[in-house]
């Protein structure tokens, strides 16, 4: 349940896509151990900080897990998890209470991994202000979104593509993902 940490060399927000345009190469963001983690409590399984506690990525946090990273100065959530996964609508209400801006943008499993999916919540992260906690229940949707991002958007390789997602939460949904990355026949 440790925080895993991965520098980045310039500022994630606002622009999110000048991170993965110009950003360092795929082997350049393998996770770190941790350099501090969230005081008060446990974090979320899986978490991941970047840029420098700007940004962090993972499964769903508790109510008190959110009252701590509010607490932190963090202004905006968020959410990949489907409305019919439990504490949907309750971290909604919870965040906004919080003084939290809080988004979300369902994704209910693999069938719901896009391009346009990966795009929409770069787009989101780059409309935020302040930190953001960016979640699913166990932070796999969410590697599995930079992945599809950063295929689309950089061109990388398969291979890089889904290293690039692994170090931000990518697991069991990594053969979609391939699928996705992977060029169709004629």
């Amino acid at each position: 349940t440790g925080v895993q940490t991965c520098a980045l060399p310039i500022s994630l927000l606002p622009l999110l896509s000048v991170l993965l345009l110009a950003g360092p190469a795929i082997a350049d963001v393998a996770p770190r151990p941790p350099e501090k983690p969230v005081e008060r409590g446990e974090p979320p399984k899986n978490m991941i900080v970047l840029d420098g506690g700007t940004l962090v990525l993972g499964g769903a946090p508790t109510p008190q897990q959110l009252a701590v990273f509010a607490d932190k100065g963090f202004t905006t959530v968020i959410d990949l998890r489907s409305p019919k996964e439990p504490g949907y609508e309750q971290e909604s209400d919870q965040a906004k209470l919080l003084g939290m801006t809080w988004k979300g943008l369902p994704i209910a499993g693999a069938g719901d991994l896009s391009f346009a999916n990966a795009r929409a919540m770069l787009k989101l992260l780059e409309e935020a202000e302040g930190p953001v906690l960016l979640h699913c229940a166990s932070g796999n949707r969410v590697g599995a979104l930079f992945a599809l991002g950063i295929g689309q958007i950089r061109g990388t390789t398969v291979d890089e593509a889904i290293a690039y997602g692994k170090a931000r939460g990518l697991t069991r949904l990594e053969p979609v993902v391939r699928e996705l990355l992977s060029p169709k026949p004629e």
